[in-house]
């Protein structure tokens, strides 16, 4: 998975190799544990490269935490947000 720009000033660009089929849902959370972002990306091959973009730029500056789900794929990304 590739998070990029890492620090940024609230759009980050998501790269993944989903080692599964079906659907990713990646979710954003502030430091205070709250959903602040939800999205869900399909894919209908196994080791298919999924891009997606989130923005967090109505986010106050902060960590966040990227958790990308699906099937029995489960990955966690730090993500800087600086204004």
């Amino acid at each position: 998975m590739l998070v990029q720009p890492n620090p940024s000033d609230g759009n980050f660009s998501v790269s993944i190799k989903n080692p599964t089929s079906g659907k990713l849902n990646l979710r954003v959370y502030n430091s205070s544990g709250m959903l602040v972002n939800c999205r869900c990306c399909s894919n209908g091959s196994i080791n298919h490269e999924i891009q997606s973009e989130i923005d967090l730029s109505s986010q106050p500056s902060g960590f966040y935490i990227l958790k990308v789900v699906g099937g029995n794929f489960l990955k966690y990304q730090k993500l800087i947000l600086t204004k």
